[in-house]
Order: C-alpha cells, then sequence, then structure tokens
C-alpha cells in the first residue's frame, strides 16, 4: 500500500509542477505522465490489482552488505525536513 500512496504524491506533484517539469524535460514528457494518466493507472493497479514491488539486493559474500536496511534511509529528522520541502 505504501507504494500506491508513493504513486499518489507523484501524480499530485507532477501536476502542480507541470510546468517546471516541462522546462527540465518537454510537454510531451508531462503528457505522458499527466494525460496518460500513468501514475493514477498504476497506484490504483497497487491498491486494488495483483500489483507488488520487490527489491533484491546480491552480493558475492554474505557478509558484503549489512544484516538490516537502515544504511539505506536517512535518519527520521532529515525525513521530516525532505518531506516540508
Amino acid at each position: 500500500m505504501h507504494y500506491a500512496l508513493t504513486l499518489r504524491c507523484w501524480f499530485d506533484h507532477i501536476n502542480t509542477k507541470a510546468d517546471i517539469a516541462a522546462g527540465l524535460k518537454n510537454e510531451r514528457f508531462v503528457r505522458m505522465w499527466r494525460y496518460y494518466y500513468y501514475l493514477a493507472a498504476s497506484e490504483q493497479t497497487f491498491r486494488h490489482g495483483p500489483q507488488d514491488v520487490f527489491q533484491f539486493q546480491l552480493c558475492r559474500r554474505v557478509d558484503a552488505v549489512p544484516i538490516t536496511r537502515d544504511y539505506l534511509y536517512p535518519p527520521a529528522a532529515q525525513d521530516m525536513q525532505q518531506a516540508a520541502e
């Protein structure tokens, strides 16, 4: 369900920042994401369909990476700052 919420945030964000996105990419890029509703359709698939996301981390040695994924995520305070931006 968290990925459906992520897609909703991306959809809302590109709609509010379409002019900036068009300046960084082009109008066709914005239309592709906005008018074809790729993000909205993907959100609904994650909410109601058999859609899922899996992450794999492969390595040659079992001790090459930490046992948890904590190193991939910033502390909560940094998350809140980024959310405010």
